[in-house]
């Protein structure tokens, strides 16, 4: 609101406006709320309307001007939108492309692949714009291929390519070093920031951009001086460091700490639970059987990528599992006959009993049977479990018992969901199946207090619920399974560690599954907290030691 109150100050002709934002902002109407802080009424565009915006753009050779501020949801920026489909126009087929003064993209990370239809309608929208803003706490997802994408979007005029991209890069990992350093004033902080700004200054586009700036030279001899510094300087040291920076004119990083007095410690904590004997067992043996079925169904494919989902799914909650694994294994068996017999289509349980692979067939049979016969008769002990109820127990006394649960699988929150309710909880979930409109009606549920008897206790969250809804009056979280991009940890966490919340500390409790792939995805997400903090600098604690 502010953004666009500075460009109507600086332009009398300024008047139209694009939000682009995930579909569950637009159920919300947070955004068009939001513009109505600042007087603006904006439009949120369906299918229906959008159809009839091109239309109209079509047959009159402009945008409607009912919609020159308008809000636009990620579900629609289909590769139709652009080429059109049918009968039904396309931007694309537009005689003058659609402009808008402004292009605002919230959370922006939904087009860092430049192979989908978001990224592709965000960039026709952008490169027609007098003005483009986005706004993500994530913008490096894995690699800074992301950023890349991002900032190419942004500023194409700039990062012309990945070439230039990887050279004005090069120096940022030092620059964002020495930052850390000047921020925590850890043992010999002075000489040690020094060191990592002359590295970057040796950097191919430190020679040609930082090494003679008088701002560098300024904080090097500042840095080298003998004399005391208090932290009114040490606070201009720290800008003048990220101001160097090679995209800083690009990116605007606020922390809840710069604008803030009163914001609250994110404390991360990472459990590490064990299977037990059984479980292993069972984990192992069905692990077994998919790669051996995998192997003769496709030769020379990478096993450890084929399998992770499955892999996941069982470090997850391989109880939650269990009940499902007797159709699995039997449908990877009725794969296994049918490519045997070179057929098209499922087969019936009749056709499978008939078929016969000889000994091959034998030994997957004895598999697929010792993994359902370890499922059917599971002992309920449950480590996993029992450390999350623990957990859970230990907040129902605090004063605000409110927890948010997520887990990438619905078997694992069901299982979840079974066991609080039979303890007693309320507890509810939020997964795709769930509309718009009772998505909201269970966070009013949950914001209710606890001696309201409608209230709910926990909400259980696939990946659906990271964005659009806010939950800053609880301030407990838990990953009961970890995904492979620390940023979606984030995106999670920011549901609570946001403005707004009104404890001193918000608490994330990581569970982890040793000797499975669990862990592997831990520890692969630190690796990839380090190229965010290489690229974009220190970032608030997700995992926790």
């Amino acid at each position: 609101g502010l953004i666009l109150r500075e460009l109507q100050a600086r332009n009398d002709d300024f008047e139209s406006v694009l939000i682009i934002c995930p579909k569950p902002l637009v159920a919300e109407h947070k955004w068009r709320s939001e513009m109505k802080r600042f007087d603006e009424n904006f439009t949120e565009l369906d299918g229906a309307l959008l159809r009839e915006a091109i239309n109209e753009c079509d047959k009159d050779g402009e945008w409607p001007v009912a919609l020159r501020k308008t809000i636009l949801p990620y579900s629609l920026m289909t590769k139709e939108l652009l080429t059109g489909k049918g009968r039904q126009k396309g931007l694309l087929d537009l005689e003058e492309p659609v402009h808008f003064d402004l292009v605002i993209i919230d959370e922006a990370h939904h087009i860092r692949h430049s192979n989908t239809g978001a990224y592709r309608v965000a960039r026709y929208f952008t490169d027609n714009a007098d003005a483009v803003v986005m706004l993500t706490a994530t913008p490096v997802q894995t690699d800074d291929d992301d950023l890349y994408t991002l900032l190419n979007t942004l500023r194409p005029d700039v990062i012309l390519d990945k070439k230039t991209f990887k050279e004005m890069q090069e120096p940022n990992a030092e620059i964002n070093a020495a930052a850390r350093l000047i921020r925590h004033q850890a043992e010999n902080w002075r000489s040690e920031a020094a060191e990592h700004l002359a590295c970057a200054a040796q950097t191919s586009w430190g020679h040609s951009v930082i090494e003679d700036n008088p701002t560098y030279k300024n904080v090097m001899a500042t840095l080298k001086s003998a004399q005391p510094i208090d932290r009114a300087t040490r606070v201009g040291l720290l800008q003048d460091v990220e101001g160097l920076h090679s995209f800083a004119d690009m990116i605007n990083r606020t922390r809840r700490q710069d604008i803030q007095n009163d914001f609250c410690v994110r404390r991360p904590q990472s459990v590490s639970v064990h299977f037990t004997p059984e479980q292993k067992e069972l984990y192992e043996a069905l692990m077994d059987f998919e790669s051996h079925a995998l192997s003769y169904l496709h030769n020379n494919v990478p096993l450890e990528f084929m399998m992770s989902t499955l892999m996941r799914q069982a470090s997850s909650c391989i109880f939650g599992l269990a009940p499902l694994l007797k159709g699995m294994v039997t449908r990877r068996l009725g794969d296994i006959l049918s490519d045997y017999c070179d057929e098209e289509g499922a087969l019936t349980v009749n056709e499978l009993e008939n078929l016969s692979m000889g000994s091959l067939e034998a030994e997957f049979r004895a598999m697929a049977n010792h993994v359902i016969e370890l499922s059917e008769n599971l002992p309920q002990t449950d480590e996993k479990l029992e450390r999350l109820l623990e957990v859970i127990e230990t907040k129902s006394h605090q004063q605000n018992n409110k927890i948010i649960l997520f887990s990438s699988f619905r078997h694992t929150l069901r299982y979840i969901e079974q066991h609080l309710a039979e303890k007693g909880y309320r507890v509810a979930q939020v997964n795709g199946s769930v509309k718009d409109e009772e998505r909201l009606a269970l966070r009013q549920r949950f914001e209710l207090p606890v001696d309201n008897a409608n209230a709910l206790d926990i909400l259980l969250f696939t990946e659906v619920g990271c964005e659009g809804l806010d939950y800053q009056f609880c301030d407990f979280m838990i990953n009961y399974d970890l995904p492979w991009n620390p940023m979606a940890i984030e995106q999670r966490i920011g549901r609570i560690d946001r403005r707004g919340q009104k404890s001193d500390t918000v608490i994330i409790c990581n569970l982890v599954t040793e000797d499975t792939i669990d862990a592997k995805i831990y520890h692969r997400c630190l690796e990839r907290i380090g190229v965010f903090e290489s690229s974009i600098g220190e970032c608030a604690g997700i995992l926790g030691d």
